[in-house]
């Protein structure tokens, strides 16, 4: 189960990273080997208590089904339900398994530190390099302010965002060398800072305190840590001269484009008319932009207008990962999105009382807050949308469990001395005898 969730996780980075131009060869193999695995497992260890557990992942998933039915791409939408199924499948094995093994999850969260660390570390590298590879280059009309993004190895600006802001709750609190956790911490800093995306610095910092203040006892030293490394990441940010093409740094915050945020304002809007059209299975799962290429007023006036060129794309993101759960799977689909969204937060706020998952909550929360802006919790064809997915299928997995009481302890009990004398009364001694007393029963 390791070596298959190690590469999943392997797969989809090297898909998005490296320049290989693929796509679907390295998602279908990691995703048809996960599918393999969880097929395995249900039919070997799998049980009715079991999945009872996951019920809201598999009736969403049966939801997502039936918008096939009204997808003008079924086809498409079937393929892509059948990745969510294989990805949750398998992370519910693998969580299943975790209940008698609790060091796997352990395992799993180091080996995304191992796999996060080199691609922030060479997007950084890359950005003193060649600059003009680690900024996007393309700017959407959608975007008054125009700033270019940094997007490191990534193809866009939220792949290293979504990344780094991973590995930051990682370093926080799972237990790796404290050189990783100190080299994880300030490399993902610093590419959060480049991103420029507020979404994921309101997530980050909002996941940040909220765990800290459920899992850390020393609150004190983590905001002295907390300080040290915001200093450490301007001292940083200051010798490698760090600037970013385009924008000056009075504009590093954006503040021009707070009231429409950066024109998604009005693509919600756009979206939020579209979707009562089809209020109750959308227009199929990963397709929600046909709402604007087929229907009969997406030619019209509304759309006309040069401040949103999105929809001249075949497929494209609407910024919003709720707005798209809409559009993708109507009001019934987006119900049951929401929910996962907030009871998954809530089970380990509830469940973990053995505080083994903060860096599960972490995630949780970083991802919820950042799918605001981004379209993040979305399709598992990204390593960030499929870890969601392991950490939603973890927390609805947790089950009650109580630190178990430490053993009693006997005290041994010495009964009184006898003496043993022998033939000559002047030779006598003692002979101490110890007997172990027994529960509910007097000693001797």
């Amino acid at each position: 189960m390791a070596y298959a969730f190690g590469f999943l996780i392997v797969a989809l980075l090297v898909k998005d990273t490296a320049p290989i131009g693929d796509q679907y060869v390295l998602r279908s193999l990691s995703q048809g080997l996960c599918l393999a695995a969880g097929f395995w497992w249900l039919f070997t260890q799998g049980s009715i208590a079991a999945m009872r557990r996951y019920w809201l992942i598999l009736i969403y998933s049966a939801v997502l089904c039936g918008t096939a039915f009204v997808s003008m791409d079924s086809t498409r939408v079937l393929l892509q339900v059948l990745s969510l199924m294989a990805v949750t499948l398998f992370f519910m094995s693998y969580c299943e398994q975790a209940q008698h093994t609790p060091s796997m999850h352990n395992t799993a969260a180091r080996m995304v530190i191992y796999a996060l660390l080199p691609i922030c570390l060479g997007s950084l590298l890359l950005y003193k390099v060649a600059p003009t590879l680690a900024f996007d280059q393309t700017v959407e009309r959608m975007v008054w302010d125009n700033p270019h993004r940094f997007k490191g190895l990534f193809g866009k600006p939220a792949g290293i965002a979504a990344a780094s802001g991973i590995l930051l709750g990682l370093c926080a609190f799972t237990k790796v060398h404290w050189l990783l956790r100190s080299a994880g911490a300030l490399s993902s800093l610093l590419c959060l800072y480049l991103t420029l995306s507020r979404s994921f610095w309101v997530g980050s910092s909002v996941a940040l305190l909220v765990t800290a203040f459920l899992y850390v006892k020393r609150k004190g030293l983590l905001l002295v840590a907390g300080v040290g490394g915001l200093l450490l990441t301007m001292a940083t940010v200051t010798i490698m001269d760090t600037k970013i093409p385009g924008l000056n740094q009075s504009r590093s915050m954006r503040s021009d484009s707070l009231e429409n945020l950066s024109g998604r304002t009005t693509l919600w809007t756009l979206a939020l008319a579209r979707f009562w059209d089809r209020p109750v299975l959308g227009y199929g799962y990963t397709v929600g932009h046909q709402a604007f290429l087929y229907s009969r007023r997406a030619k019209g006036a509304d759309v006309a207008g040069d401040n949103v060129d999105l929809f001249r794309n075949e497929t494209f993101s609407l910024h919003n990962g709720y707005v798209q759960a809409l559009l993708d799977s109507g009001g019934m689909g987006a119900v049951l999105y929401t929910i996962i969204m907030g009871i998954t937060v809530w089970r380990i706020m509830r469940y973990d009382r053995l505080k083994a998952h903060a860096a599960t909550l972490y995630s949780l929360v970083f991802l919820s807050i950042a799918n605001i802006g981004e379209t993040l919790v979305y399709t598992p064809a990204t390593f960030h949308a499929a870890f969601y997915w392991y950490v939603a299928v973890l927390a609805l997995g947790l089950r009650f469990n109580v630190e178990p009481l430490p053993a009693p302890h006997v005290e041994p009990v010495v009964l009184p001395v006898r003496e043993r004398t022998t033939k000559y009364p002047i030779l006598s001694r003692p002979e101490p005898r110890v007997q172990q007393s027994r529960a509910g029963l007097d000693p001797g």
